[in-house]
């Protein structure tokens, strides 16, 4: 039985599965990141994330105020197509605020994305920093869509911006891929 000195248990750092699935696959793990969000980002992803979470709990606070039926589910033209509890409302800016708190969470986990090449010591902190801003954009417009959601409950008209947080999503994607792929 081999005994390790101190220095060499000091040395040795948790591996993660990701990293360790990694390094079964492609030998040596991949580079972490060593550089901090932006402030612009930062300042991008505090506010989303802020904001979905004070829409759900204004949604949860007005929920006795409402009326037994709600529109729940409208059409391209804006009509309403389906009425629903205003429960309901609750549940979707809730489920919805979770998704963009998880996103939020993971734009700090850049070196655990799928990338669509071999991240190297090399190209691994242009990837990550792509990767990250990609994600905190994506936040940003699901929190676009929940302030849409949101305001139809609250009475505030300003559903419209459901298909603008989409539109930017897709936008972001679109974009954010092109940039991952220029960034290798």
């Amino acid at each position: 039985m081999s005994e390790e000195r101190p220095e060499q248990q000091a040395d040795t750092q948790v591996e993660s599965k990701a990293d360790r699935l990694y390094r079964q696959a492609y030998g040596d793990p991949r580079p972490k990141p060593d550089f901090t969000m932006d402030p612009l980002h930062l300042f991008l992803l505090l506010t989303s994330a802020l904001t979905t979470i004070g829409l759900t709990v204004l949604i949860a606070l007005r929920i006795p105020e409402m009326p037994d039926q709600i529109p729940v589910h409208f059409d391209f033209i804006g009509e309403a197509t389906r009425y629903g509890s205003p429960w309901t409302s609750l549940w979707v800016t809730g489920g919805m605020t979770l998704m963009a708190l998880a996103m939020a969470w993971i734009s700090f986990t850049p070196h655990w994305f799928n990338y669509p090449y071999m991240i190297t010591a090399e190209n691994a902190q242009r990837a990550y920093r792509t990767g990250q801003q990609l994600m905190v954009q994506s936040t940003a417009a699901v929190a676009v869509s929940v302030f849409g959601s949101a305001s139809i409950w609250l009475g505030w008209g300003l559903g419209w911006l459901i298909p603008v947080g989409a539109a930017l999503l897709l936008a972001v994607c679109v974009v954010g891929i092109i940039r991952c792929f220029r960034a290798r």
